[in-house]
């Protein structure tokens, strides 16, 4: 299944917030397009994701297991770019080295 990241950043926001106003107000989109970002993120797997009490949308227990992955998987994503910047930011890695001829 190739989903798109931020289907999965959703879910956790989402997961999170419990609540399609406010996860749709931290994620920057509209609640009409959180919702279908969660449809197509739910047509990916043969269970439902999430339940919806009132105004509230609650995770199945299938739902809370994808949302712990997904949260361990970006968790790591975002400690890889961090150690990424962080060996490039060394002074020895800031140097540009420039050549040319003498013509």
């Amino acid at each position: 299944m190739k989903t798109p990241l931020n289907l999965f950043e959703s879910l956790v926001v989402v997961a999170e917030s419990q609540n399609l106003m406010e996860a749709s107000s931290k994620l920057n989109v509209s609640q009409p397009a959180l919702s279908v970002q969660l449809k197509k993120l739910a047509e990916g797997f043969k269970l439902p994701l999430f339940e919806t009490h009132g105004k509230k949308k609650v995770l199945t227990p299938f739902g809370l297991s994808v949302y712990k992955e997904v949260k361990r998987i970006l968790g790591d994503i975002d400690s890889s770019f961090e150690e990424i910047n962080r060996n490039y930011l060394t002074a020895p890695n800031l140097i540009i080295r420039l050549g040319g001829r003498r013509e």
